[in-house]
C-alpha cells in the first residue's frame, strides 16, 4: 500500500482506479487482476485456472515508484498478450480482445 505523503507513480495510479471501478461494479479485483513476484514459481500453475484476466509480476523487492516488471492479459489459462509496459495499453487491449471474441462467436 503507498503512504498518503508518497506521490505514486502513473501505474499505480491506475491500477487503484480500475480495482475501484471492479469494486463499484460490485465484482472482486482480485479475479480480475492478478499480482506475482518475479521469484514467484508457481504463477503458471495459477494461469492455467483463469478464463479471463490480467497479470502483474512486480519485482520481488520493489517499492511503489518502481516500474512493473512484466503486464500481460490471460484468456483460458493461456497468456496471449505479455511484456506490456502501460496499464492503460494492456487494459485498451483487453476491452478489443473481448470485443472481437464476442463478436466471432455470436
Amino acid at each position: 500500500m503507498v503512504a498518503l505523503e508518497e506521490k505514486p507513480n502513473i501505474e499505480t495510479r491506475l491500477l487503484c482506479i480500475l480495482k475501484a471501478l471492479c469494486v463499484y461494479l460490485n465484482e472482486d479485483p482480485e479475479d480480475l487482476v492478478k499480482t506475482y513476484m518475479d521469484a514467484d514459481v508457481g504463477a503458471e500453475k495459477e494461469f492455467e485456472k483463469v478464463v479471463l484476466g490480467v497479470y502483474i509480476v512486480e519485482h520481488q523487492h520493489a517499492d511503489a515508484s518502481d516500474s512493473l516488471e512484466d503486464f500481460g492479459i490471460i484468456i483460458d489459462g493461456i497468456a496471449v498478450l505479455q511484456d506490456l509496459k502501460h496499464i492503460p495499453t494492456g487494459w485498451a487491449l483487453l476491452l478489443g480482445l473481448i470485443y472481437c471474441l464476442d463478436q466471432r462467436f455470436r
